[in-house]
């Protein structure tokens, strides 16, 4: 039996067609997003990958983007795409694979084809960052896959929450009769040394559990401080939005980043809320507070029609940060799972 891995071809699209469908309704199964009941979204795939086929002309790396696929004996089984990115500036940070849409059909599950095109992914990221590089993948908690990574040395570094747009007045409730010990707001002049701080916590967090993704933690410089400033005042509709729940007194316990996000096809079309760099300071009340901030983030994902909101790059689930998020009945959904 014969396995050949290679860049996409024009021709490609239908059969991989027939493979995004089995993952994505796998995917719903296991709470994951709803997928396009058109009969038609899937030969919309198709098309797009053709499409993308002539202009890549079977190289793998394509930009930043990386796209395998698999054949056996002739027949297209599964692909793997990859995303190249750098997440900060610090010589020591290296570039991030992130592995996307990796799937192989079911009835050649057991010949080590998902192994075979992981592997080669990664010595095809390598080779085009020019740099060994880190390889994440986002799975969800239901998916049976997630022993498979680990398996192949991918341990969890981060974690997800989402709840989902039904659920969003019955959480806002949960703190609705608190005293209100908090303003949540727009980040705005003024928040920057809080901020940094709360920045300078997060990137701690991120170094004590090995997540290669960021930059370590940093000096609070004056330059630093004067940029983080200039975000702060920006009015950049598409640069994410930082909010803080600071007390009466105006000193800022929790921050967070709040933004929308559209959801392409084979997904049914809808919007999702995504809340990062979720962070506050060691104590009870800036805990009550984050949880305050949370729920400030739920009335602005209702009103802005989002479909769910998922709070993204959370420490692990027996932090105090997680717990806070946990109490408030926002179930865990996904891990991001990391291989240096």
């Amino acid at each position: 039996m014969s396995i050949v891995l290679r860049g996409l071809r024009e021709g490609d699209g239908a059969p991989l067609a027939v493979c995004w469908k089995e993952l994505w309704d796998l995917h719903e199964s296991w709470g994951g997003y709803t997928t396009d009941r058109d009969a038609r979204a899937f030969d919309r795939v198709a098309d797009r990958l053709d499409r993308d086929a002539v202009a890549r002309r079977s190289e793998v790396a394509y930009g930043s983007h990386l796209h395998l696929v698999a054949e056996v004996d002739g027949r297209v089984v599964g692909q793997v795409e990859g995303w190249l990115d750098r997440m900060g500036v610090h010589p020591r940070t290296k570039t991030v694979c992130e592995i996307r849409s990796l799937v192989v059909r079911s009835d050649v599950r057991n010949l080590g084809v998902a192994r075979k095109l992981l592997d080669r992914l990664a010595l095809e990221a390598d080779r085009a960052a020019h740099e060994s590089c880190v390889a994440i993948a986002e799975v969800l908690e239901a998916n049976p896959a997630m022993s498979f990574y680990e398996k192949l040395g991918f341990r969890p570094v981060a974690w997800t929450k989402r709840l989902t747009g039904t659920s969003f007045h019955e959480i806002e409730l949960k703190l609705g009769d608190a005293p209100a010990r908090a303003t949540v707001r727009r980040s705005r002049a003024g928040d920057e040394n809080a901020i940094a701080r709360l920045e300078a916590r997060l990137a701690e967090r991120r170094r004590r559990g090995n997540d290669a993704r960021y930059d370590p933690p940093q000096p609070l410089e004056a330059a630093w401080l004067g940029l983080l400033r200039d975000v702060l005042t920006t009015e950049d509709p598409l640069t994410p939005q930082p909010f803080v729940a600071a007390t009466p007194d105006g000193n800022a316990l929790a921050t967070a980043q709040f933004w929308m996000q559209e959801l392409e096809p084979p997904f049914f079309p809808q919007a999702r809320a995504i809340a990062s760099r979720l962070e506050c300071f060691d104590n009870d009340e800036a805990y009550r507070t984050a949880q305050l901030l949370c729920r400030g983030l739920l009335r602005l994902a209702r009103r802005a029609g989002a479909s769910a909101i998922e709070f993204v790059d959370l420490p692990p689930p027996a932090a105090r940060l997680s717990q806070a998020l946990e109490s408030m009945g926002i179930p865990a959904w996904s891990r991001i799972m990391q291989r240096p």
